[in-house]
């Protein structure tokens, strides 16, 4: 099974055992809990996603846990995946597949941090606005990188604007 995470979205889907939630569940404690990793904005992927070391992206988490299940398996009672609050911009489409997955014996689960809001966001920075006409804003979205791209939707401020 394969399922593809992308767009505008605060992430809630599954693949077999692999699931992510928002639920209100403390962190465990290192001692229950089979295997974790943590993501936070400021992390690296070259860390070990520790707390202390955070991975900066899911794709960093997903590695280690499909190196974790190469290495020894994947341990009962499964791996948690602790997404510190933030905005995290994909530009790619974020794949799991059944490797990514858990098993009946441990689920892989993705979850965000206790009372942290974390969105997943395919959308991306536009800036260099300027007036144009009437309360019309322009700008050169070419020479953003952004050439040929197709936006459905243009927030200013956190509310959606029409498209001239």
């Amino acid at each position: 099974m394969r399922v593809q995470l992308l767009g505008f979205f605060i992430a809630t889907a599954s693949v077999s055992h692999a699931q992510f939630t928002n639920s209100p569940q403390k962190p465990p404690d290192q001692a229950i809990q089979a295997a974790s990793f943590t993501i936070a904005t400021n992390g690296d992927d070259k860390n070990p996603g520790t707390q202390q070391q955070p991975f900066a992206t899911l794709e960093g988490a997903r590695g280690a846990i499909r190196n974790l299940k190469k290495r020894s398996g994947l341990p009962p009672g499964g791996v948690t995946v602790w997404i510190h609050g933030g905005i995290y911009p994909h530009l790619k489409t974020l794949t799991l597949e059944a490797a990514d997955s858990g098993s009946s014996e441990g689920a892989v689960v993705y979850r965000s941090c206790p009372g942290e809001k974390v969105v997943l966001t395919g959308g991306r920075t536009i800036s260099g606005f300027v007036p144009y006409k009437d309360r019309i804003l322009k700008t050169d979205v070419v020479a953003q990188g952004l050439k040929g791209v197709y936006f459905r939707q243009l927030f200013l401020d956190g509310k959606r604007q029409p498209l001239a």
